[in-house]
């Protein structure tokens, strides 16, 4: 399983870009106007303004955790925590009821100032699904900072050949020997 941690933290990170950004569309806070038959609908993104904006942040991160090296992973872990965080407290101040953006929608429609003229309906689920992505995001951090020492990492170009007696692969080729080859396969081309 820690063979994949990498693939494994991307993943988790990607599920939780899919449910930040299929929440911010949807419909949080319907309001039924007393003036209008026809029911305002206020998206996630209108009610919490960087909702999309940290979407996009743990999509960036994605791309960086993928090739990112140990040190590195560390501060990217840490940057997608900090995104966590904002997401949630972003989704939080767009669900509570004072909130301006619901009193300025309904302005707007009916002309009306304040909340008498105003009925709200919240719709928790797809705030909860961005709650939930953010979650995600901070678990995918977790456990990149938690595996990343036994990630894989990328040879360093001497150590992709063996060693002859002390000499790099570049003094094999200089002798006319193939470094590719094992000792029993190994000639001197003439």
């Amino acid at each position: 399983m820690l063979r994949r941690a990498r693939m494994i933290s991307l993943a988790i990170v990607i599920v939780s870009l899919a449910l930040s950004s299929s929440a911010a569309v949807q419909t949080w806070i319907t309001l039924n106007l007393a003036d209008s038959a026809e029911p305002l609908e206020l998206a996630g993104s209108d009610l919490a303004s960087a909702l999309p904006a940290t979407a996009l942040g743990v999509g960036g991160i994605a791309l960086a955790l993928f090739f990112a090296r140990r040190v590195l992973v560390y501060i990217v872990s840490g940057l997608l925590v900090i995104l966590a965080l904002v997401q949630v407290s972003a989704v939080l101040q767009g669900m509570q009821i004072d909130n301006p953006v619901i009193a300025n929608a309904a302005a707007v429609a009916t002309g009306l100032q304040g909340s008498e003229a105003v009925v709200v309906d919240q719709h928790w689920l797809w705030p909860a699904v961005a709650i939930a992505g953010a979650v995600l995001a901070a678990v995918a951090a977790a456990f990149a900072a938690a595996t990343v020492h036994r990630w894989p990492t990328a040879a360093k170009k001497a150590d992709r050949y063996d060693m002859r007696s002390g000499a790099l692969a570049w003094d094999a080729l200089d002798d006319g020997d193939d470094p590719t080859l094992d000792d029993d396969d190994s000639r001197k081309t003439e």
